[in-house]
C-alpha cells in the first residue's frame, strides 16, 4: 500500500486542506492524489456547512415535523430520516403529495366508506394506509412522525 496526501483548496471559501490517499503501488497512489487535487473542491468545515442546508432544504420542502425526545435522540432521527429521504427522493415527493391530498373532501368521502369505524383525518388515514401496507412504517416515519424514538426504531429496523 502507498499513502500520498492531495493539497487541496476550497472553491467556497479558498482554505487550503490536505486529503489522504492510497493505492496499491506508488504510480496509483500519486494518480488518485492528481485526482483529489482535482475534484475534492470543499473543505470539511464547507463540506459540513453544505450538508446541513441541504438537510435544511429538504426538511423544509418535505414539511418535515419537528421532533420530539433527548437531544441525541433528536439529532440521530433527524440525520436517519434526512438520509433516508435523501435516498429516494422522488418517492418521497409522490409520497407527500399522497398525504397532502388525504384532506380533499373525495379522498375523506372514500376514506368514511372504507373505514367507517375509524377517524379519517389526514393524518390517521396516513397511519391506516401504513397498517394495510400501502406505506412501508419507514416511509411513513421518516414523513411524519414526531416521536424521535419511533423514527429512529422504523427506519433502523426496516
Amino acid at each position: 500500500m502507498a499513502k500520498s496526501i492531495a493539497t487541496c483548496t476550497c472553491s467556497t471559501c479558498g482554505a487550503k486542506f490536505e486529503k489522504e490517499v492510497f493505492g496499491h503501488n506508488r504510480a496509483e497512489a500519486e494518480s488518485k492524489r492528481t485526482w483529489a487535487e482535482d475534484h475534492y473542491d470543499l473543505c470539511p468545515a464547507c463540506y459540513k456547512a453544505k450538508q446541513a442546508s441541504d438537510d435544511d432544504r429538504l426538511a423544509t420542502e418535505f414539511h418535515l415535523p419537528a421532533l420530539t425526545g433527548t437531544e441525541r435522540q433528536i439529532s440521530y432521527a433527524n440525520s436517519l430520516r434526512i438520509q433516508h429521504i435523501r435516498h429516494i427522493p422522488e418517492y418521497f415527493r409522490e409520497l407527500r403529495a399522497a398525504y397532502e391530498s388525504f384532506s380533499t373532501p373525495e379522498i375523506q368521502a372514500k376514506a368514511k366508506d372504507h373505514y367507517p369505524n375509524e377517524e379519517t383525518t389526514p393524518e390517521n388515514l396516513a397511519k391506516l394506509f401504513v397498517r394495510d401496507e400501502y406505506w412501508r412504517k419507514a416511509d411513513y416515519a421518516a414523513l411524519l412522525e414526531s416521536d424521535a424514538g419511533k423514527v429512529i426504531d422504523a427506519i433502523r429496523n426496516k
